[in-house]
C-alpha cells in the first residue's frame, strides 16, 4: 500500500494491503509474446486487536477500482470458512480471477499491476486494556517449485500465487522464482 510504515489502522471499508505483481522483458516471440495472468491468490492477514467484517473481503486492480470490478474473497481460519468477525491471524483467498470478467490480472511483458485487498473494518482498536492494534497483510507460500498444489491451508505442496503464462498455448504455475519468501504490505498501528 502507499501508506508509510506505522500509519493508523483504518476504519470502515478500507484498502488493508496492495501488491505489485510485474512481468519481466522478453523477447521471447515464439507463439506471440507471454503474458502473464495471475489466476489466484492467498493473503495472510495478521488483525491483532482489529475486527474486520468476514463477509466484505475484495480484491481489485488499482488502475479500474470502481466497486463494479471489485471481486469477493473469502476469509479463512485454517481449511475453515470464517463468518461474522475476522480478527487475529487468518488467510483470504480469491480463486479464479484469470476467469473473472470483473477484474484485470494480466501482465503484459515488461509491465505490472497492483492488486489491492479491501475490506471492513469494523472495530480499528477493540483492546478492553488498550493494547496496541496492528493490521498487515502479506503473501507466502509462493516461492518454490516444490508448492503444487493453489489452496488455503498448510500442507506442504499447498500455494499462496496461482498464474498462467500465456501466449498461444496456457501453462500454469504455482510459484514464482523470488528470492524472499514473505511479502509484506503496510503494518498498520494504533
Amino acid at each position: 500500500s502507499q501508506d508509510a510504515n506505522g500509519s493508523a489502522v483504518p476504519a470502515d471499508v478500507s484498502d488493508i494491503g496492495a501488491f505489485k505483481f510485474a512481468a519481466a522483458a522478453h523477447g521471447n516471440s515464439k507463439n506471440g509474446l507471454n503474458d502473464a495472468v495471475l489466476s489466484g491468490v492467498v493473503f495472510n492477514v495478521n488483525a491483532t486487536n482489529v475486527s474486520l467484517d468476514a463477509s466484505t473481503f475484495k480484491i481489485y486492480n488499482k488502475n479500474n477500482s470502481s466497486d463494479a470490478n471489485k471481486v469477493a474473497c473469502t476469509g479463512y481460519n485454517g481449511t475453515t470458512v470464517m463468518a461474522g468477525t475476522a480478527s487475529g491471524t487468518f488467510t483470504v483467498y480469491c480463486p479464479q480471477l484469470k476467469s473473472n470478467t470483473l477484474i484485470d490480472t494480466e501482465i503484459n511483458q515488461g509491465d505490472d499491476i497492483t492488486l489491492v485487498l479491501e475490506a471492513n473494518v469494523t472495530d480499528p482498536s477493540n483492546s478492553t486494556v488498550g493494547a496496541v492494534s496492528t493490521l498487515q497483510v502479506s503473501l507466502t507460500r509462493f516461492n518454490s517449485i516444490t508448492r503444487t498444489s493453489f489452496n488455503v491451508g498448510t500442507a506442504a505442496a499447498t500455494s499462496y500465487v496461482e498464474w498462467s503464462d500465456v501466449d498461444t498455448t496456457t501453462t500454469n504455475f504455482t510459484w514464482v522464482e523470488y528470492p524472499e519468501a514473505t511479502v509484506k504490505s503496510t503494518s498498520y498501528q494504533s
